[in-house]
């Protein structure tokens, strides 16, 4: 008897928390973005509100679980003040971020931004572009 008042207030109790869970989705609650990543193909002048428009090229590129590369797409996101623009150097586990500007954007450098659905970037992280590796020629 004490085992199925157990489980019979176990179920009520899980009701109960996936209940509440679902209201509060329903109430509109703040998502975060996902980081979108890509090349940067143009850095527009500022404009008269002193934002920055940066346009990407976003997608096109083969992934394990994709192995048939997505269309790529042009994005433009709007760099401001408040924008976060970090550097990063080192590979996944060793790498290593430092602050940096806006002018430290070049086209052709790989990013990953996180922007609303506005398109307003809250942080921009980007590596070097790849240098180009010259083909040995075997004589």
């Amino acid at each position: 008897m004490a085992r199925i008042r157990f489980g019979l207030v176990l179920a009520l109790l899980m009701g109960l928390v996936l209940q509440v869970g679902s209201a509060e989705a329903a109430k509109g609650k703040k998502r975060k973005h996902r980081p979108e990543v890509g090349v940067i193909t143009a850095i527009d002048p500022a404009s008269s509100d002193g934002a920055i428009t940066m346009t990407a090229k976003i997608g096109g590129h083969k992934s394990k679980k994709n192995p048939t590369p997505s269309a790529a797409v042009d994005k433009k996101f709007t760099v401001t003040s408040a924008t976060t623009i970090v550097k990063v150097t080192g590979k996944k586990k060793s790498a290593t971020e430092t602050p940096a500007t806006l002018a430290d954007l070049k086209t052709g450098e790989r990013i990953k931004v996180t922007a609303a659905s506005d398109g307003k970037a809250s942080k921009v992280m980007f590596a070097s572009a790849k240098k180009d590796k010259k083909k040995k020629k075997n004589k």
